[in-house]
C-alpha cells in the first residue's frame, strides 16, 4: 500500500493530499508519502484532527482551527447527508430544529443527517464525540472535563474558579499551594482545548463548552461511576424538581434558574460533593434544614443570589472546602466558621461582610463598603496563601502611620505560607533599600497606592507578576526605592505629580539598579524633564526593562530627558508604546540608537507633533530585530533607506502625509503583512513598480 501510494504520487508534478480525521501522529514515510525534494515543492498535505497535539506533532507549517458553521451552512450540510427527505413538508421544521441544536458542529450535523431512524439519535450523535473523551490521557483529566458540564450552556467559566472547584473536589492535589494547583489546572485546561473539548471563552481567563460537547459530557456523567450528575442549569426552574433519586448523585447544578425557595426539609444527598445554586436571582433564603443532608459537600456556590444570611451554625459540613458567595450584595449576617474545619476557599467578593475567618485563600474583591479590618485579624490566619482584595474599598495602613483600629501591611509579614497579595495602601511605604522580608518572598503581588477602584485598568495579573500601581498622588517625596528592590516586576504611575523630583530621589538614594523591574507605564502624569542642575545617573537604574508605555503625557517633547535622568540604556527593551503625547516630535533620539538590538515591537498613536520615528542624527540601522510596527499620525519613518531583517507586520492608521515606505522585498524579506487604509495605500509613492507589486501581495485594507 505504502509503495503504491509513493509511486503514484511521484508521477505527479504536484499534488494535494488530504488526511482526514487523524487520531495520532503519522510517519509520512511509513504510509508512502514522499518528502521534498522527492516531489514538487508546490505540493501540499492537509490533515484534519480533533487533537491539536497531533497537528503540532506532525510539525505542520500552519495550524488553523475550523470554526463552527453558520445556520445556512449547517442546513446545507444536513441536506447533503439526509437527501431530499429533508425538504419534506412534515419533516423540514423538525429537521431544522435538530440542525440548530447541533450548533454548527459539523460532526454532529453529518451524524444526524445520516441516521435513518430518529429513535436512538442521541446515542448515535454522542458516540463519535465520546471517542475524543475516551482518548484523554492523564490523571483526573476525564472527571475534570465532566465537571465543566455543570455550568450552563454558553457560560464563560472562570478558569481560576474552575481550578478552585477541582481542588476542592479532590481532582487536583489539595496539599499543593494555590499557584501549583492553578498551574496544574491550566495544564489540564490546555489539554482539553487541544482536544477540542473546551474552547477559549469570550473574556480573558475564561473557557466555555460547545453545546453539543456539553450534552455529551452530561450524557457520560449520568452513568459514569463517581461522576453521576444532575444538571438542570439555565432552564428557568422556579423550584427544585420532585421525584429525583438524590441518593445516587455526586454533583448537582441548578445554577442560572429562577428558583424562589429551597426545601425546608432534609434531602437525602449524602454523596453530593458539589452543589451549584449561583445566579438564582429570586433566591433570598437558604433554610437550615435544606443543607443538613449534604454531609459530603465540598463545593457550595451561592454567588449572585440575594440571600441575607447563611445558617451554618447547626449544620455539619465537615468536608466543605470551597464556599463561594461573590456578589451576594445583601449578605450581612454570617455565623462563625469554626465548624468548617476544612474550608480552604471563601469568596466574599462584592458582599458587605465585615469580619473574616481562618482560610488558605481569602477573596474580598469588589467589597466596596468594607471599612474595617481589625488589627491582628489577618495575622491569625496562619495558613493563608492568597489575600485578594482587588477593587476593595479597604486601604491598609502602614506601621506608625495607621489610624486607630486599622490593620497594617506589616502584619502580613507573619504569614509564612503567604504567596500572593492584592491590596491597597493609603501611602507609599517608607521601606529601607535592604527591606527583604514580606515582598521579597511573595511569588506575586499587586499593590495599589492611592488608586481609586472606580478608575479602570488592567486587573489581570500573570502568575509571576509583581505589580505596583501608584496614583493619583504627589510622588515628589515618596521613597519608592525599597519597593522597587522588593522584586517588583511592573510599575505603573497614573495621574501623578512630582515625577521629576521622584526620579531625582531614586537616583540619589541608590547606587545599584532595580534589576527585577521589567515593565514601566507612565500615564497622565506631569513633566518628566529633569530640573535645572540635576545630575544624570551614572548607571542604568532599570537595566532589565523590557516594556515601556507612555500615555497622555502633555509635556513630553522627547524621551531623552528620562533616558539621561535614569541612565536608561534600553539594552533589553522589547516593546515600546507611546500614545496621546501631543508634543513628542520623534521617538528614538540619537543617544539611544546604539542600544535597541532587543526591540521587537513599536506602537505609536495620537501624537500630533510626531514627524519621524528617528532623530535626524541617526545614520545606521538601530533596531535590527523589530518584528511589529504600528503607526498613527506619522509623516515619515526616517530620511533614508534602512534594513528591516526581522520585520513581519506593519499597521498604518491616519497617516495621510506618510507617502513613502523605506523598505523593499530585499530590505524587509520577512515581511508578511501590511495593514492600512486603501486610500493611503493607493497614494503611496514608489521607487519602481517592481517594489510596489512585490509588496502588494502583503497588503490588507482596514
Amino acid at each position: 500500500m505504502a509503495i503504491s501510494l509513493f509511486e503514484r504520487l511521484k508521477k505527479e508534478k504536484k499534488f494535494l493530499l488530504i488526511l482526514d480525521d487523524i487520531w495520532e501522529r503519522i510517519d509520512l514515510d511509513d504510509v508512502g508519502i514522499p518528502r521534498p525534494p522527492e516531489f514538487h515543492m508546490g505540493s501540499k498535505i492537509i490533515l484534519t484532527s480533533r487533537s491539536q497535539d497531533v497537528c503540532t506533532g506532525m510539525i505542520t507549517d500552519k495550524l488553523l482551527k475550523v470554526q463552527v458553521l453558520s445556520d445556512e451552512e449547517s442546513w446545507a450540510l444536513f441536506c447533503q447527508n439526509a437527501g431530499e427527505v429533508a425538504d419534506g413538508e412534515n419533516i423540514k421544521p423538525l429537521a431544522e430544529d435538530i440542525t440548530r441544536e447541533c450548533r454548527g458542529l459539523p460532526l454532529a450535523i453529518i451524524t444526524v443527517g445520516s441516521i435513518p431512524d430518529i429513535r436512538g439519535i442521541e446515542k448515535e450523535v454522542f458516540r463519535p464525540l465520546k471517542w475524543s473523551y475516551d482518548l484523554l490521557e492523564g490523571q483526573n483529566i476525564k472527571p475534570c472535563f465532566l465537571y465543566c458540564s455543570l455550568f450552563s450552556e454558553d457560560f464563560n467559566i472562570d478558569v481560576s474558579e474552575l481550578t478552585q472547584c477541582w481542588v476542592a473536589e479532590g481532582l487536583l492535589d489539595e496539599h499543593q499551594n494555590r499557584d501549583e494547583s492553578f498551574n496544574m489546572g491550566m495544564a489540564l485546561i490546555e489539554s482539553l482545548i487541544a482536544s477540542c473539548l473546551l474552547d477559549q471563552g469570550a473574556f480573558p481567563g475564561t473557557v466555555k463548552m460547545h453545546d453539543v460537547v456539553r450534552d455529551v459530557a452530561i450524557w457520560i456523567a449520568s452513568s459514569e461511576q463517581g461522576s453521576e450528575s444532575l444538571v438542570r442549569s439555565g432552564m428557568g426552574l422556579n423550584q427544585i424538581p420532585e421525584g429525583v433519586k438524590w441518593k445516587s448523585l455526586k454533583r448537582i447544578s441548578f445554577m442560572e434558574n429562577k428558583i424562589t425557595r429551597l426545601p425546608d426539609s432534609v434531602m437525602e444527598c449524602s454523596e453530593v460533593s458539589t452543589l451549584l445554586l449561583q445566579r438564582n436571582f429570586p433566591l433570598e433564603r437558604v433554610p437550615e434544614g435544606f443543607l443538613q443532608g449534604f454531609q459530603a459537600l465540598r463545593v457550595l456556590n451561592l454567588s449572585r443570589t440575594p440571600i441575607r444570611s447563611l445558617p451554618l451554625s447547626h449544620v455539619r459540613l465537615d468536608e466543605l472546602r470551597a464556599l463561594l458567595l461573590s456578589g451576594c450584595n445583601y449578605l450581612n449576617e454570617f455565623p462563625p466558621l469554626g465548624g468548617l474545619s476544612r474550608l480552604q476557599v471563601l469568596d466574599l467578593s462584592g458582599t458587605p461582610i465585615r469580619e473574616l475567618s481562618n482560610l488558605r485563600q481569602l477573596i474580598l474583591q469588589r467589597t466596596k463598603v468594607l471599612g474595617t479590618i481589625r488589627p491582628a485579624t489577618i495575622s491569625r490566619l496562619s495558613r493563608l496563601e492568597v489575600l485578594d482584595m482587588r477593587f476593595s474599598a479597604y486601604k491598609w495602613g502602614l506601621q506608625g502611620k495607621e489610624e486607630e483600629g486599622q490593620a497594617t501591611l506589616e502584619e502580613l509579614e507573619f504569614l509564612q505560607h503567604l504567596i500572593a497579595i492584592y491590596v491597597k495602601l493609603d501611602n507609599i511605604p517608607n521601606l529601607p533599600l535592604g527591606y527583604s522580608s514580606l515582598l521579597q518572598r511573595l511569588l506575586r503581588f499587586h499593590i495599589d497606592i492611592e488608586h481609586d477602584y472606580r478608575i479602570p485598568y488592567d486587573q489581570h495579573c500573570k502568575s509571576d507578576e509583581r505589580k505596583i500601581i501608584v496614583g493619583p498622588m504627589n510622588v515628589s517625596e515618596g521613597r519608592l526605592g525599597g519597593l522597587l528592590m522588593s522584586n517588583t516586576s511592573k510599575l505603573v504611575f497614573f495621574d501623578c505629580t512630582g515625577m521629576s523630583k521622584m526620579c531625582e530621589n531614586l537616583v540619589r538614594n541608590t547606587h545599584v539598579g532595580f534589576t527585577a523591574l521589567k515593565s514601566l507605564k507612565i500615564a497622565r502624569c506631569d513633566s518628566l524633564a529633569p530640573t535645572r542642575g540635576n545630575a544624570h545617573a551614572r548607571h542604568d537604574v532599570l537595566p532589565n526593562l523590557e516594556e515601556l508605555t507612555l500615555h497622555r503625557l502633555e509635556f513630553l517633547k522627547s524621551i531623552s530627558g528620562l533616558i539621561g535622568q535614569l541612565g536608561l540604556k534600553f539594552s533589553r527593551l522589547r516593546f515600546i508604546q507611546v500614545s496621546s503625547c501631543p508634543r513628542l516630535k520623534y521617538l528614538i533620539p540619537g543617544n539611544l540608537s546604539q542600544n535597541l538590538e532587543s526591540l521587537e515591537e513599536i506602537k505609536l498613536s495620537d501624537c500630533d507633533s510626531l514627524r519621524s520615528l528617528f532623530h535626524y542624527s541617526i545614520v545606521h540601522n538601530p533596531i535590527p530585530n523589530l518584528r511589529i510596527l504600528k503607526l498613527d499620525d506619522l509623516v515619515s519613518f526616517c530620511r533614508w533607506q534602512m534594513s528591516w531583517p526581522c520585520l513581519e507586520q506593519i499597521e498604518v492608521r491616519k497617516c495621510p502625509l506618510l507617502r513613502k515606505l523605506p523598505l523593499s522585498t530585499q530590505s524587509a524579506n520577512m515581511l508578511r503583512e501590511i495593514r492600512g487604509e486603501l486610500k493611503w495605500w493607493n497614494l503611496l509613492e514608489w521607487d519602481d513598480e517592481q517594489t510596489k507589486s512585490s509588496l502588494q501581495q502583503h497588503f490588507q485594507a482596514i
